[in-house]
């Protein structure tokens, strides 16, 4: 559910508990600018097509993640060193104007968000006329380290690609170690350590790593794929189709011998193409609706003056019981619902009309008197 950041400042937050000489090295710094400058750039309305109006949980702020994702590049960092410090460096809570109890969030909500962004061009064109606007403010410098909007969204979209790639090597893997030891064992030492030591540790990449280890990641998939294409029993694994459609969608071979494999660019990439390999129906964002059609009743509620909804309660105390009988016999007393319906001429509201002679409350919700 969408919602605008909170920018209530909270004396919970870590920067009021600082010394004096503290607070002014943040002012100084760029925390300072980010905290008074940047936070207030991110028009987070032009992001609500990414959430539902009204169900689910409430989102974290667009602000936040627009500004942990221009972070990340701005210092290099893994998404493991960017969550560690979105949530331990207080340099990022005073920049993000965020107390230890909004820290919470999952490293797959900045994934989700990476993804949208890359797949549709929409919010990706507000997400690069933002980010240009928070590298003049920042006064990032271009010339030694390319910080460009274009640049940011290249970086997150390898990224996105990258996880897919090792999602996916690592579902089949495991596929193969469980019913295939002994191909697996015979696999090279570099494809089992990449993708077997943890899972998505090597998608864990900084930004400027992130497009060499899509093209490893490539390689290790085609030669997966030509290992093991001929060998009937892992070509008949449901893992392995999904090796061979990523193979086909996200890459092509510039040789007749079909190797070496290229990464296909964004444009080539079929909306319906793998998202997941753990739901092989999943197709791209782009070729859907933001959101779903809400459910709604074919049958429209009526109003009754003279039948009264029924409605289930718990029975507080047993009927029947005696000490030392035990707890189970107290507890099967206990444990079961009584339907009752509720009265509509005795009632505890007010202004209803009462028939001469009715008491005007009852003390327990009993079935109605005519």
């Amino acid at each position: 559910m969408f919602r605008l950041m909170d920018r209530q400042i909270s004396l919970d937050e870590a920067h009021f508990w600082m010394p004096e000489g503290h607070r002014e090295e943040l002012k100084r710094n760029w925390p300072h600018i980010f905290r008074t400058q940047v936070l207030r750039m991110v028009p987070e309305s032009r992001f609500a097509g990414l959430y539902h109006s009204s169900q689910g949980r409430p989102n974290v702020p667009v602000a936040v993640l627009v500004s942990l994702s221009v972070l990340k590049e701005m210092f290099d960092l893994t998404d493991e060193a960017l969550m560690g410090s979105f949530r331990f460096d207080m340099r990022f809570h005073y920049a993000l104007g965020l107390t230890l109890e909004k820290t919470g969030m999952a490293l797959r909500t900045l994934e989700y968000f990476r993804a949208r962004v890359v797949g549709s061009e929409a919010v990706g064109a507000t997400f690069d006329e933002v980010t240009d606007q928070i590298i003049k403010a920042l006064g990032l410098n271009t010339t030694r380290q390319r910080h460009d909007s274009p640049h940011f969204r290249s970086n997150m979209a390898n990224l996105t690609r990258l996880g897919l790639f090792t999602r996916t090597l690592e579902h089949f893997l495991g596929a193969l170690a469980k019913g295939f030891p002994e191909r697996h064992g015979a696999l090279p030492e570099d494809i089992r350590t990449r993708y077997g030591e943890r899972n998505g540790r090597f998608a864990d990449a900084k930004s400027s790593e992130g497009r060499r280890r899509l093209e490893t990641a490539a390689a290790d998939l085609w030669l997966l794929v030509q290992r093991f294409r001929e060998d009937a029993p892992v070509a008949a694994l449901p893992e392995f189709r999904l090796l061979e459609r990523l193979l086909s969608e996200q890459c092509r071979s510039d040789g007749d011998d079909g190797t070496p494999v290229i990464l296909k660019e964004g444009k080539e990439i079929p909306a319906h193409s793998l998202q997941s390999p753990f739901d092989s129906s999943a197709c791209s964002p782009v070729s859907f609706p933001l959101q779903a059609p809400t459910a709604t009743s074919r049958t429209p509620p009526v109003a009754n003056d003279i039948n009264t909804t029924s409605r289930a309660r718990g029975k507080p105390r047993p009927g029947c019981w005696l000490a030392g009988w035990g707890n189970s016999a107290w507890f099967s007393g206990v444990s079961a619902m009584e339907t009752v319906e509720p009265s509509a001429n005795t009632t505890f509201f007010s202004f209803h009309c009462q028939r001469a002679g009715v008491r005007p409350c009852s003390s327990a919700p009993v079935s109605r008197t005519i």
